[in-house]
This record gives C-alpha cells, structure tokens and sequence, in this order.
C-alpha cells in the first residue's frame, strides 16, 4: 500500500523531479530513473542512486545521464523500464509526414 511520504514532495526540481520509470535494485543500491524536463519536457533521463529513504527522511545523489546523441534525430527521451530479461527505452522523434 502507497503512503505519502512526511516530506512530500521529496524533489521539486524539473531537472530530476518527474519519474521516469520503476525504482530499481542495481549492485546493492535502490536506483530511480526521473525525466530531465529542462530546457524542454523529456530532454533526458537521469539515474538517481537513493542514499535515504525512511519514514522521516528521503536523499539521492545523480550517478548517471541518458541523453538523445547529436544527429540521431532522437528528441527526448521519457521511460525506462525493466521486466526481467527485458529492458524498455520510451523515447520521441519527429519524422516527416508521409502523406500530406
């Protein structure tokens, strides 16, 4: 059962605040994915290691960055996600239309 966290919210921050997937266990530690959303909605994913999380108290630290790469014609990215064997990358791109 969820519960709201005494803190609530723990990040108010459009760098980092947005999830971006499930919380996730990853050689020891408690990771969560969140959304860049600056300078635009999407612009990346940041993996954020949890250092704390307690009734009272919640603290993480960034150890990572998924960003589009120059030219890829990728324009942001939204999710990512695991189920077992399977990983999931949610990301956007513009396309021209194919019919008018």
């Amino acid at each position: 059962h969820w519960r709201e966290h005494p803190r609530n919210p723990v990040r108010s921050d459009a760098r980092c605040a947005r999830p971006a997937g499930r919380l996730y266990w990853h050689d020891g530690a408690l990771h969560r994915p969140a959304q860049i959303c600056v300078p635009s909605y999407g612009s990346g994913i940041v993996i954020q290691r949890v250092l704390r999380l307690s009734t009272r108290d919640y603290a993480e630290q960034e150890i990572g960055r998924i960003l589009p790469a120059p030219g890829d014609g990728v324009c942001g990215l939204h999710t990512l996600n695991r189920a077992g064997d399977l990983g999931v990358l949610d990301l956007f791109s513009r396309r021209p239309r194919m019919w008018r």
